[in-house]
């Protein structure tokens, strides 16, 4: 059932070059059964073959070259043999070319549908989706289903090269032929048991490879850690676990095919020596016709044979179109209904937001609640951080605002107007973004700053920058930083994707404990810049030092998914509460390490 919904992708995927593809491949088997059969002829002008096996052969070899104006002779008959060898030739090179580019067009096609799938999906299912899965999908899935593509191939030019040259070998030697094709089809039989275990085992291979994309790009993002810790034994453990199932599962697989391999090839064997051994008996008695029928099958099983082996191949490798068929599939299926139809002009985008939640709710499909009965008023140019313990749901309160997840009840609010799949796009290209965890792309400066907002220019650039403390690194804006920005220090990348998130003037800037990575100096910078900002941009912060939100409008403080304490920093300092008790401590902290660094 998998082969032919995988045939079917492919040839929708394809359309009209997927039949080009499969006359060509015709046409290659065609031309190599006729190659052979031209043997026949010339083995009668040779005085090989008693011309009553081959007399049909001979007859249409004769009338094709009187056709021609060509006598029938050696010369004539050699000149035809030369000319189905270079058709041959050239159409297998055609047949060849066009199935390689069909190939790499066919990875590209699934490549590209895994990446718009997953990047329109909803943020709550790229959540819960293992970047392992992801990354093993794109590039080592659809690199196998190429590879699965190819066999599929070669599995319709053996299919089509058995009945033409089976064909051909009835007309020459019925009965032989038939005894022959009934062996090869109990070997072909016999074998088919290989097939449903290849399966087992290429699901095994998806599922590994899987993790295994995972484990690394674990490791990739910790080297620092290990390294540190002198932890290298065991990082190299984590992935050696996976490099070893892997290599379990595909010396098994390619130990079924070369077992596959080895029934054709000497079972094959055993049957031509029996031909030539009883062939009298079926009545060659002739050495031409029993050189052909020899010719003839010392070329069709190890087509039978690679029949065999590619269906195998074929069945280790379809997990996984399973396995990327399911990623893509739920991708799409958790796709946002977006649309670029909005009331949000361009002249709109850099004018600050006003948003609004009236008894918002979040909660998981499994019934958790992350947050409810939220209620919320932020006017357009405040400044409202939200401080809490971790765990409280801060993170998940700011997606809801970006529109990154749905409210499961209650609704959000911008610019007075209900969010709803018309505004998303255009809420989302007023935002600028800085996570926990700061991305710098690879590229140069200027790439990275216009990554949101591709049409800002350099002064605006340089601004961003400015305002971000990142005037160590606006020197020269196309100056590369790496890949993945490994040419820049911790800081300097948090104070690059700082700046990205302020070039061209967002209506709404997001800083999810943006200056962690800061050291005081540039912290400060980065305050001094969120208090020029204020009335022009709104801004929403989350922070764990309270001490840098004292110059927000408002401080809510979230904890168990509902807003328990709201005011100025002022009032909260002087209230009793969480925002007292917590600011206490980190005062009680800070003042303990100046004193010990005075010590």
């Amino acid at each position: 059932m998998e082969l032919k919904l995988f045939v079917i992708d492919i040839w929708r995927s394809l359309g009209w070059r997927a039949l080009v593809l499969i006359l060509l491949t015709l046409l290659v088997a065609i031309t190599e059964g006729l190659t052979i059969a031209a043997l026949l002829p010339l083995l009668a002008i040779l005085g090989l073959g008693d011309g009553t096996a081959d007399g049909i052969v001979v007859n249409l070899s004769s009338v094709a070259l009187g056709s021609l104006g060509l006598p029938f002779t050696v010369g004539s008959v050699g000149f035809l043999l030369g000319v189905l060898i270079a058709i041959s030739a050239l159409l297998f090179l055609a047949q060849a070319r066009l199935a390689t580019r069909l190939q790499a067009r066919y990875v590209a096609h699934w490549q590209s549908l895994l990446a718009k799938a997953l990047v329109g999906a909803r943020w709550s299912h790229l959540r819960g989706l293992p970047r392992g899965a992801f990354l093993s999908a794109i590039t080592v899935e659809a690199p196998r289903m190429g590879a699965a593509f190819d066999k599929v191939n070669l599995a319709a030019t053996s299919i089509m090269f058995i009945l033409t040259q089976s064909i051909i070998a009835l007309v020459v030697a019925p009965l032989g032929t038939i005894i022959l094709l009934l062996l090869a089809g109990t070997l072909f039989v016999s074998t088919r048991v290989l097939s449903s275990r290849a399966k087992e085992d290429g699901r095994a291979l998806a599922r590994t490879n899987a993790s295994l994309a995972g484990r690394i790009g674990e490791i990739a993002n910790a080297l620092k850690l290990v390294k540190a810790t002198a932890s290298e034994s065991g990082a190299l453990h984590r992935m050696q676990a996976g490099f070893a199932d892997i290599e379990r599962a595909s010396a098994r697989s390619s130990y079924d095919v070369q077992v596959a391999r080895a029934v054709f090839q000497y079972g094959g064997g055993g049957a031509i020596v029996l031909l030539l051994v009883f062939g009298p008996l079926l009545g060659y008695s002739d050495i031409g016709s029993t050189l052909i029928v020899v010719a003839l099958f010392v070329r069709l099983f190890p087509k039978i044979t690679g029949l065999r082996q590619s269906l195998q191949s074929i069945s280790v490798m379809l997990p996984s179109f399973e396995a990327c068929r399911s990623i893509e599939e739920s991708a799409r299926l958790a796709s946002e209904q977006t649309s670029q139809i909005n009331y949000w002009t361009a002249p709109q985008s850099g004018k600050a937001a006003a948003l609004a939640l009236r008894n918002a709710k979040v909660a998981l499909p499994n019934g958790t609640i992350l947050l409810e009965g939220i209620s919320l008023d932020i006017e357009p140019g405040s400044y409202v951080a939200f401080v809490g313990p971790s765990g409280a749901g801060k993170t998940t309160l700011i997606d809801l605002l970006m529109g990154l997840i749905e409210p499961s009840g209650g609704m959000l609010l911008v610019d007075g107007v209900p969010l709803d799949s018309t505004q998303l796009l255009a809420w989302r290209h007023r935002i600028g973004y800085l996570g926990q965890d700061p991305i710098a792309f690879t590229g140069t400066i200027s790439e990275n700053l216009s990554w949101v907002r591709h049409n800002i220019d350099r002064a605006q650039m340089r601004a961003a920058l400015s305002a971000a403390a990142a005037d160590d690194i606006r020197a020269d804006l196309d100056a590369s930083v790496g890949e993945g920005g490994s040419g820049l220090s911790g800081g300097e990348r948090q104070r690059l994707a700082l700046a990205r998130a302020l070039a061209g003037g967002p209506g709404l800037l997001v800083l999810d404990e943006a200056t962690s990575a800061l050291d005081a100096h540039a912290e400060r910078r980065v305050v001094e810049t969120l208090r020029a900002l204020k009335g022009t941009v709104t801004i929403l912060a989350v922070s764990h030092r309270l001490w840098s939100v004292k110059d927000a409008d408002r401080v809510i403080v979230v904890d168990g998914g509902r807003v328990i304490q709201e005011g100025s920093y002022k009032t909260l300092a002087a209230r009793p509460g969480w925002f007292r008790e917590t600011l206490v401590h980190q005062d009680h902290d800070a003042n303990r390490s100046v004193s010990e660094e005075q010590d």
